[in-house]
């Protein structure tokens, strides 16, 4: 499903879109038809020379949160 997704999206807009961004729309947007909160998310690729796990812990949900957090 995520490699039809990618391919349709690459026929709109070439290179724009990553597998990591449709992931990411497709798990938040389940959390929202769950009863979750929505939350805005960044999309496109950021290359970066370092990565920190802090980073994203701020940034995101935790798998360990509840639906109410």
């Amino acid at each position: 499903m995520i490699t039809r997704a990618k391919n349709m999206l690459e026929l709109e807009c070439p290179g724009v879109v990553s597998c990591s961004d449709i992931l990411a729309t497709a798990t938040r947007d389940l959390v929202v038809v769950v009863g979750g909160p929505f939350y805005e998310l960044d999309f496109g690729r950021k290359d970066s020379v370092e990565s920190k796990a802090i980073d994203a812990e701020n940034k995101y949900p935790l798998p360990t949160m509840t639906m109410s957090q």
